[in-house]
């Protein structure tokens, strides 16, 4: 019952900041579902590195509502408009444990690679949110807090403003091929 569209960057930023673990995106492919009127699902995209090939970056649902096959509707919106060769998207781990048994593999994507575990960054004042550590990296502390010098690592600085790390299980990359 649900109505799929093409959405705004502000509409699908401000969705994703309440119901994704990782905040909006920049994806320039932008979908939302609509039911009733009331926005409960938005599913983001962006160009991949070859021809014709995209990232399923973001997918969220308003958790107030339980709208089965709405993942399916928004993913065949995308494929109708956008023809891809290949899809590929992540799955962290704590959030998805079974890698045979989950959403992508329903929708027709493959298991090709479990990653390593990597760390975010955390700041409790903030909120729940968490940071990816390359928008932390030593050279940009340092471009943005002079008080800090060359000889202290990127954790040291990130512990004196106020960030703690926080370690995820990793991710399954997942890959559905078109032919």
């Amino acid at each position: 019952d649900c109505i799929i569209r093409e959405m705004s960057y502000s509409e699908s930023k401000q969705f994703l900041e309440k119901y994704h673990i990782q905040g909006g995106d920049n994806s320039p492919i932008r979908y939302g579902a609509l039911l009733d009127g009331e926005l409960v699902g938005v599913m983001t995209f962006r160009k991949g590195k070859g021809e014709n090939e995209f990232e399923l970056n973001r997918y969220a649902t308003n958790y107030n509502y339980h709208v089965r096959g709405l993942a399916s509707k928004m993913l065949k919106q995308f494929e109708r408009d956008f023809s891809p060769s290949k899809l590929v998207t992540f799955a962290d781990i704590r959030w998805t444990p079974d890698s045979e048994n989950n959403l992508y593999v329903k929708l027709g994507f493959k298991l090709i690679e479990q990653q390593a575990p990597v760390y975010h960054y955390y700041n409790r004042l903030i909120g729940t949110k968490l940071f990816n550590r390359i928008r932390f990296q030593k050279h940009k502390i340092l471009e943005k807090n002079p008080q800090f010098n060359d000889s202290m690592t990127e954790k040291e600085m990130m512990i004196q403003l106020g960030y703690d790390r926080v370690w995820d299980c990793g991710n399954y990359k997942f890959k559905k091929t078109y032919e």
